[in-house]
């Protein structure tokens, strides 16, 4: 985490590596989905913690069987259009790396944070096919394609970022 031109900024990556399912249905030209929920908490005693900003980052890979390149949609929840990019890649590496990675995603104006107050950043990613054809999504006791959904991560927001 990281305050800049105002804004608190997060940079993480989603450490665990595609299952062969999942591998096997971005192969076969369905579009895969990486959300990330990011939500900025601030911690209060006697009740409920305060949410102080939600964002929700989506990443989405297709692959296309005849030219064998993967297209990934980064968009960081702005926006802003410098912060949507396209990226083409050959490589099944390279295309895992770039929908495991958040770069500086604009969390919340650095104003809303309060230096006399305990702040965390709470991130969760999910990983899902979408389009699923007929009648395939529509059945409900077959899965055939592999959702993930990570449990909660809790970062304490260190103080001094918040003095800056």
């Amino acid at each position: 985490m990281d305050t800049s031109s105002n804004f608190l900024v997060l940079s993480a990556k989603l450490e665990s590596d595609l299952s062969s399912k999942i591998s096997e249905t971005i192969h076969s030209g369905l579009v895969i989905s990486f959300s990330y929920q990011v939500e900025l908490m601030k911690k209060r005693s006697l009740w409920f913690d305060e949410e102080i900003s939600a964002n929700n980052i989506i990443h989405t890979v297709k692959y296309d069987t005849l030219s064998k390149q993967y297209t990934v949609n980064l968009n960081n929840n702005s926006d802003n259009p410098k912060d949507k990019q396209v990226l083409i890649t050959d490589s099944f590496e390279q295309m895992k790396n770039w929908v495991a990675i958040l770069d500086k995603v604009k969390i919340t104006p650095t104003f809303k944070i309060k230096t006399d107050s305990d702040y965390y950043i709470q991130l969760k990613a999910q990983v899902e096919a979408l389009d699923v054809p007929f009648p395939w999504g529509y059945v409900p006791f077959i899965d055939l394609f592999e959702n993930i959904e990570t449990p909660w991560a809790v970062y304490p927001l260190n103080q001094n970022l918040q003095k800056q």
